[in-house]
């Protein structure tokens, strides 16, 4: 027979494998608004100008710095950056449907990614000019819906 602390951890490693996760793998905390403290982000635009319909990409280097990894559930970009480009793809790609958040004027791109503890993740948006002028806004790296890291990024569109 098994003892009752026995059985309680059978029953939560049977009930994670049939919710597709694995025991032996440490989850990271979905929402810990101390997170985004752990985060430092390089920002790397391919070209510094473009001309309208010009394919470019934004490349976002984000690095973990703590011993754990840490969870990435949404990144946002500003209305101010889309009044210039157009997101064509993002890798790896968004888990949903980008969304428009009118409090925030942003669309919401759905990661749910997470980095490893002392670990990096590269996110590339590929974008197109739209509009000439200099397109400038932030992109908000967010570990909870109100806890982000804001990055800003610029490009001329010509």
């Amino acid at each position: 027979m098994f003892r009752r602390g026995t059985l309680i951890v059978a029953l939560v490693a049977a009930l994670a494998l049939v919710l597709g996760a694995s025991p032996a793998v440490a989850q990271p905390e979905q929402h810990n608004p101390a997170d985004v403290n752990f985060l430092s982000v390089g920002t790397a635009v391919s070209k510094s100008v473009v001309g309208v319909g010009e394919t470019f990409e934004i490349k976002l280097t984000l690095s973990n710095s703590a011993n754990r990894p840490i969870f990435v559930g949404s990144m946002d970009v500003h209305d101010e950056l889309l009044a210039g480009i157009r997101i064509k793809a993002v890798n790896p790609p968004s888990l949903e449907e980008p969304f428009h958040i009118p409090i925030d004027n942003s669309m919401s791109y759905t990661m749910r990614q997470t980095i490893p503890a002392k670990g990096t993740l590269l996110v590339v948006f590929t974008c197109e000019g739209t509009k000439t002028g200099t397109a400038s806004g932030n992109v908000d790296i967010c570990v909870t819906y109100a806890d982000c890291k804001y990055i800003p990024v610029s490009v001329n569109v010509k």
